[in-house]
């Protein structure tokens, strides 16, 4: 993949036209920061170098290098908005995690594509269902293609709905030629779905996730 040709053709017109801010604020100095969400425009590229182990580190290093310095990114031709997005910045290189489930909850995963079935079957309270998942999530993250680091934040018990709620953090795996962790492929950030058993339970068992890429003005 020709990193600047990429650059160039590719990646700054998405940034130029990206549309639907999540939020707006004002920084102490006057500009406006507005908040995107990237994935689904980084899911669009159909290129198929950007799907590779080997593609994303290189579109990731990009993405660093034009956050760390302040690269303009342009005016929109085509953004009606009156704010359009300038400048890159990462704000986080994690994806941001949580999972609440209870000792019988049956959940499927999909990594990019790929369908992961999981069960809490047979755990004997709230915290043993916890570990158990989160010992089966580290394993399927860290295999092959995804590489993926999860770091394990915190754990709650509710004793009155017997549910436990992880929270979780996911890295890319640390690139030795960078000296760094490169961004999570939105391919490989994975969707959760609840088996229909648990979704009339109280609270339900559900999974919440965050990736954070902001442009700013």
């Amino acid at each position: 993949m020709d990193c600047n040709a990429s650059a160039r053709n590719v990646l700054v017109p998405l940034l130029r036209n990206v549309t639907l801010p999540l939020s707006t604020s004002t920084q102490s100095d006057g500009p406006t920061l507005v908040k995107l969400d990237f994935s689904s425009a980084l899911l669009s590229l159909e290129n198929d170098a950007f799907q590779s182990r080997e593609g994303w580190l290189a579109f990731a290093h990009l993405l660093h290098a034009m956050s760390s310095c302040g690269c303009e990114v342009g005016f929109g031709q085509w953004n009606t908005m009156k704010y359009e997005p300038t400048r890159v910045r990462i704000e986080s290189d994690s994806v941001d995690l949580s999972v609440r489930l209870y000792p019988n909850t049956q959940l499927d995963v999909w990594f990019n594509g790929n369908l992961f079935s999981y069960s809490t079957d047979g755990a004997s309270s709230p915290n043993d269902a916890a570990n158990n998942f989160l010992n089966w999530f580290t394993t399927t993250a860290n295999s092959e293609p995804f590489y993926l680091v999860v770091d394990h934040i915190d754990t709650t018990v509710d004793d009155i709905s017997q549910s436990a709620t992880i929270t979780l953090k996911l890295y890319g795996v640390y690139d030795v030629d960078s000296e760094s962790q490169p961004l999570v492929n939105p391919n490989w950030i994975p969707n959760f779905f609840v088996k229909p058993d648990d979704v009339s339970a109280v609270p339900p068992a559900e999974t919440s996730g965050l990736a954070r890429i902001r442009s700013g003005i």
